[in-house]
This record gives C-alpha cells, sequence and structure tokens, in this order.
C-alpha cells in the first residue's frame, strides 16, 4: 500500500473528481475490466486505472501540453507515456494508472 500511497501523495489528488464521461466504456463486459477515470474540472491534471485491455477515449478534452506517464501499481515505476497512445498500457502490465499532469 506504501505505493499506491506514495503515488497518490505526489499529486493534488484532492481536485480529482469522477470523468467517466470522457472515456468510452462499450463493450466492457464486466467490472472487473472497466476501466476507472477522474479529472480535475480545469482538465490540467487526471488519473485513469487502466486494465489489460486499457482506457478507451471518447474525445480528446486535455491540453497538449500535459505530460502521460504509466504508474505501475506493483511496483511503483514510471514511464513516459505518449499522449497519442496514452490509454494503451504497455504490453505484459496486469494494470496501470496513467497520470497526466502538467
Amino acid at each position: 500500500m506504501t505505493i499506491m500511497r506514495d503515488f497518490f501523495g505526489s499529486i493534488e489528488w484532492w481536485r480529482l473528481e469522477p470523468a467517466h464521461d470522457l472515456i468510452s466504456q462499450e463493450g466492457t463486459p464486466d467490472n472487473q475490466t472497466r476501466a476507472v477515470f477522474a479529472a480535475a474540472k480545469d482538465r490540467t491534471l487526471a488519473v485513469a486505472y487502466a486494465p489489460p485491455a486499457g482506457v478507451p477515449p471518447r474525445s480528446a478534452v486535455f491540453p497538449k501540453t500535459l505530460r502521460a506517464e504509466w504508474f505501475d501499481p506493483a511496483t511503483g515505476k514510471r514511464t513516459p507515456a505518449e499522449l497519442s497512445e496514452w490509454l494503451t498500457p504497455r504490453a505484459g502490465s496486469d494494470d496501470a494508472a496513467l497520470l497526466l499532469r502538467p
């Protein structure tokens, strides 16, 4: 649990609120494969939990100036992500969190 505490301790988590309308969940069979998404109202901060299937976007609503990085909740490793592919976890990951911030 220390890894996740450190992850959320590194961001302004209190600014986040559910933003499931920004991702598409059509065709997702159950809660085990559903993505969870939260964003700040001004869209300058967002966090997504991505199961292996990924987080399908509904539209591009975030500033292009945001940096994206994957966070492995098992190891704490952070890996830069390209915004053009920001919703697809790296191959071999069981799950991941995606962080978007300035």
